[in-house]
């Protein structure tokens, strides 16, 4: 493989990363508003609050990026941060719930944390694009790819990832995307 054939396939891989970010990111936030819901009632509250939090929280995940020294290794070991959080999120709010007959505190800093972590995505994966000197490089062309992620999770959490996963195995699946985008991003 030539170099320029190596960098256009990390330019496209980091696209497709991406994707698949956006997927499991608004996924994490869909479980946890689900849940909430479920375990404290007031699901027009609970979403509000979720979804509130979510964002503010990637705004704060934006910001902080600024400080990350190395964009890729940061990214790498945000993937991996989430792939943990998100991926135990269910699993560990449904075990509090049992222990304690309270989720809000573990619920709204597993939300926070999170949230930050998936704010870092996509200023990390645009400032590894410019260091790998993609070309024709459009900030843009990443929150596309982004936006669409979303899309297909919105569309998905409640015609097939629910129904066919529920959310115990949807938070564990979507877990497990995160360390393989890892992986796969270390490999690539």
């Amino acid at each position: 493989m030539t170099p320029a054939q190596g960098a256009r396939l990390r330019a496209v891989w980091l696209l497709a990363a991406t994707f698949l970010v956006a997927v499991a990111g608004l996924i994490y936030e869909l479980i946890a508003a689900t849940l909430s819901s479920y375990l404290l009632g007031d699901s027009v509250r609970q979403f509000s609050l979720v979804i509130g939090i979510f964002l503010s929280s990637m705004g704060l995940g934006s910001w902080l990026s600024r400080y990350v020294g190395r964009a890729f290794a940061g990214f790498v070991w945000a993937q991996i941060l989430l792939g943990l959080v998100g991926g135990f999120m269910a699993p560990v709010l449904f075990l509090t719930y049992a222990w304690m007959g309270d989720v809000s505190a573990p619920l709204y800093a597993m939300l926070i944390a999170v949230g930050v972590l998936s704010g870092m995505e996509i200023p990390l994966i645009a400032r590894v694009l410019k260091e790998e000197g993609a070309g024709a490089f459009r900030f843009e062309n990443v929150l596309t790819v982004d936006y669409f992620g979303a899309l297909a999770a919105s569309l998905a959490f409640p015609l097939i990832i629910i129904p066919q996963l529920g959310l115990m195995s949807a938070s564990l699946a979507f877990g497990a995307l995160n360390l393989a985008v890892a992986g796969l991003s270390l490999w690539i």
